[in-house]
């Protein structure tokens, strides 16, 4: 029998999984260390907002034409990022969405709505070149979400230096938000530049906005009070639940799936647990919620029993969109991204995991 986690329900091959004398994981016990006293804490909880509302306060007092810029992507996280800066803090905003090549059509209809209800400014943008760059990264390395990851990050970032925006924030964060480890989706601009060195497409990216190395300047700009970056779930209270409740009957929002924004998230999550069936996004989710307190462990155990690791429905739709046989596929999902993470990418992820409070 596989032993599990006895406070989440992360089994024992997940990948770099540790285990205390109680049988708990080095995951709960870094989350428990980051963020189990605030959770259990109104004090620092209270603490978190008047900090949030400071940094808020600090951005109008520049008297630029944007208090800040909220990336949207039509997902839950982000409209409601967006909500909460324009309607509770009162700051004015530039919404901004990325089309990943990838974007859902309710996804953009989210984003249509909360835009034109919450009358922000909006700014639209698609890199032709994401599609052929997911297709490369898949047969490359068996991954496809880097260049959308990399490209997101970086085009964010562009868009604050052309509006003059001090301020960016994200509706994300590793305290709510269960990515796959860095590993096994790793994006960072090393990684990208080794798995497109010698090929085409590496030399056409130079005038778009993979050519700047966006990841390695945002720290020093944080330092340096150049541009600050807020993950909001890091200051306040965030129960998915309840934010899908309200966004729906104030905006007419809807979500399909825990990534409605992507058309293939499930096509990653697929792959993740094609290679490794301990790396179950589901499980990784519900591990999250348990650690936040928003699940207990009997009714993860018992959700988590439905789940299966079928093909996705939609896995036809990616076949076609990358231009890929099934055959193709199948070679591609038993690679990995290890031979391209050595050296520089290895460090920069250890080092961004602890800035970040990633764990």
């Amino acid at each position: 029998m596989v032993k599990q986690c006895t406070r989440c329900i992360l089994p024992e091959t997940f990948p770099g999984i540790k285990f205390d004398e109680k049988a708990i994981c080095n995951y709960c016990n870094k989350f428990e260390e980051l963020w189990g006293e605030w959770i259990r804490s109104e004090k620092l909880k209270a603490k978190s907002r008047k900090e949030l509302l400071k940094i808020f306060d600090w951005a109008k007092a520049k008297k630029r034409k944007y208090d800040a810029l909220v990336p949207i992507s039509g997902g839950k996280d982000s409209s409601y990022a967006l909500h909460l800066c324009k309607e509770v803090y009162g700051l004015n905003v530039l919404a901004f969405t990325n089309n990943n090549g990838f974007h859902t059509d309710y996804a953009k209809e989210n984003v249509n709505k909360i835009v034109k209800k919450l009358g922000v400014d909006h700014v639209y943008y698609a890199e032709p070149l994401m599609v052929d760059l997911a297709r490369h990264f898949f047969i490359s390395t068996g991954h496809f979400c880097a260049p959308c990851e990399l490209g997101t990050f970086n085009a964010n970032y562009m868009i604050a230096e052309k509006y003059d925006i001090l301020l960016i924030i994200y509706g994300s964060s590793s305290k709510t938000d269960a990515g796959f480890p860095k590993e096994l989706n790793p994006w960072n601009p090393w990684y990208f530049k080794k798995v497109l060195k010698k090929s085409e497409l590496s030399r056409q990216l130079g005038s778009t906005f993979f050519g700047q190395n966006y990841l390695l300047r945002s720290p020093i700009d944080r330092l340096t009070g150049k541009r600050k970056f807020i993950l909001v779930p890091n200051y306040l209270e965030w129960n998915e639940e309840i934010i899908m409740k309200f966004l729906k009957s104030e905006y007419g929002l809807l979500f399909h799936g825990e990534h409605s924004d992507c058309m293939f998230s499930e096509v990653a999550a697929y792959l993740q647990k094609k290679r490794n069936s301990s790396v179950d996004a589901t499980a990784m989710k519900y591990s999250l919620l348990i650690r936040n307190g928003l699940m207990d462990r009997e009714t993860a155990i018992r959700l988590l029993g439905i789940s299966n690791n079928k093909p996705p429905e939609v896995l036809g739709r990616f076949l076609e969109k990358l231009e890929l046989t099934l055959q193709e596929f199948e070679e591609a999902s038993r690679l990995s991204p290890a031979p391209y993470l050595r050296g520089i990418p290895y460090v920069f992820n250890r080092v961004r995991r602890i800035i970040r409070k990633q764990y």
